[in-house]
């Protein structure tokens, strides 16, 4: 493969080429499937180095805010953690790091609905927060809620002392897998370096989980993002304990956190059943489970947003334009290529906020905001925007899907990443538009009431959130 035509479909390809050549999903190391349980970091690993993703950007601490981090990340370690709770609870729920205020409390957005579902039908329970010492816990340490950084913190205590072993054959695949890849992304990469120092890992979080699961006896653990938890969840599942993980972000079949198109047995670091938004995700058929194992719940708190901006009226002559990043100028010579057909629709740009100061570096938006139906929309809402608009253009952006859950026909531009949305298309979600002709029968569809469009196939019609 050419190297300068790498992008994530290619590399996702790549890795699923070497996990079925090499069988690495069953790639065992002292009891530990180590490829299955650090697939993401594999994946993220090599997109960096191949240049398609960049490193995040570290803030750098001074040496008495380094200090006081660690001091008080090492309290909530000692004693904010789950092993100092008395008495058996049902569920055991693992929570996103992220927060928002919702009501204000700093809550997981994801998994806040289901809780306090168990919360009114009175079902014990325990939420699990984790953070790092470059950031704090913003939600509240309370009787239902636990930190659980004292897992680091023993893994790297405990981890001194352990050291994984290899045989000859294992550092043999690994090299050669280390080698092909090297080949196919055009960089030198050491897979054996992050497969090993992964096993301590897992099997030190595997005894602790198991050990906290033993003493608060759940019958269900919930996750928000199962692929950093497959210890907890190997945990559970030889305890016999149910595994469910709770939607927490759009995915598709090249995100290697849930596709596995090459799977040959099952897995034993993914959960038992999963509680989708929508239909569009289950019907998707890229989770490694049965359409049965695949509930569709509902995305409660999009849903409330969407609610508050009910009262605005559709105008179905309104397009807005998602633009994004690195894509700004090539989707703005794109919609100014389609102008003529667009001439009788209002059509609001709405700028990426990295944009804002350099929009007019692009000529093709400056030609396209000399139309007299377009305007350059920087510091407007975007859900207002998308609330009154009967369709959106963009490529690959999550404002797609939430445009999409607010009812506006989508057009998908035909650049960079649109790989990403094949299914939105497959299904009837969105129209791809490579030129004038797509865009005329796209509009000509829209007016077809037999036309297939069900804004509530991505994050579902209501806030219902069974436990």
């Amino acid at each position: 493969m050419n190297v300068d035509q790498m992008d994530v479909a290619a590399l996702c390809q790549c890795i699923w080429e070497v996990e079925y050549k090499y069988d690495l999903l069953d790639f065992n190391v002292g009891g530990v499937k180590v490829w299955q349980y650090m697939r993401m970091p594999i994946y993220y690993y090599v997109a960096e180095q191949a240049g398609l993703f960049l490193a995040p950007h570290v803030q750098k601490n001074t040496t008495i805010s380094k200090l006081a981090k660690i001091c008080k990340y090492l309290f909530g370690a000692l004693f904010h953690n789950p092993f100092l709770r008395r008495g058996p609870v049902e569920q055991v729920v693992i929570e996103h790091p992220r927060s928002m205020k919702l009501a204000g409390e700093e809550v997981d957005i994801y998994s806040h609905f289901y809780v306090r579902e168990l919360k009114r039908k009175g079902i014990p329970y325990l939420s699990l927060d984790r953070a790092d010492l470059s950031s704090s816990h913003r939600k509240a340490y309370d009787s239902e809620r636990s930190f659980i950084d004292i897992f680091p913190v023993l893994v790297k205590l405990i981890g001194l002392f352990s050291r994984p072993c290899l045989t000859e054959q294992q550092r043999a695949t690994l090299q050669a897998v280390s080698e092909r890849l090297s080949r196919q992304v055009g960089v030198s990469l050491d897979l054996e370096a992050l497969l090993a120092s992964a096993v301590p890992k897992f099997k030190i979080n595997k005894r602790l989980y198991q050990a906290l699961f033993k003493r608060l006896k759940p019958k269900r653990l919930v996750v928000v993002v199962s692929y950093a938890y497959g210890d907890a969840i190997c945990a559970a599942k030889e305890l016999g304990i149910e595994t469910l993980e709770i939607q927490h972000g759009t995915f598709s079949r090249y995100h290697l956190g849930y596709s596995y198109p090459d799977t040959k047995s099952g897995l034993d670091y993914f959960p038992d059943a999963f509680m989708a938004w929508g239909s569009f995700w289950r019907d998707m058929g890229v989770l490694p489970l049965p359409s049965e194992a695949i509930q569709v719940v509902g995305f409660p708190y999009f849903i409330g947003l969407k609610d508050r901006y009910a009262h605005i009226k559709k105008n179905d002559k309104r397009v807005v334009v998602l633009s994004q990043g690195a894509l700004g100028a090539k989707i703005a010579e794109q919609v100014y290529a389609l102008r003529d057909v667009l001439s009788d629709y209002d059509i609001i740009y709405k700028l990426h906020p990295g944009e804002f100061a350099r929009w007019q570096d692009y000529e093709p938006l400056c030609k396209l905001a000399e139309q007299p139906n377009v305007r350059i929309a920087k510091e407007d809402n975007l859900y207002e925007l998308l609330a009154g608009a009967g369709y959106q253009i963009g490529v690959f952006s999550t404002a797609v899907y939430e445009g999409i859950g607010f009812g506006c026909r989508t057009l998908l531009l035909d650049l960079p990443g649109v790989e990403y949305m094949t299914d939105l298309v497959e299904q009837g979600l969105a129209s791809m538009v490579r030129n004038e002709d797509d865009l005329l029968k796209a509009l000509g569809e829209a007016g077809d009431p037999e036309a297939s469009f069900d804004p509530g196939a991505v994050f579902g019609c209501d806030a219902s959130v069974r436990p």
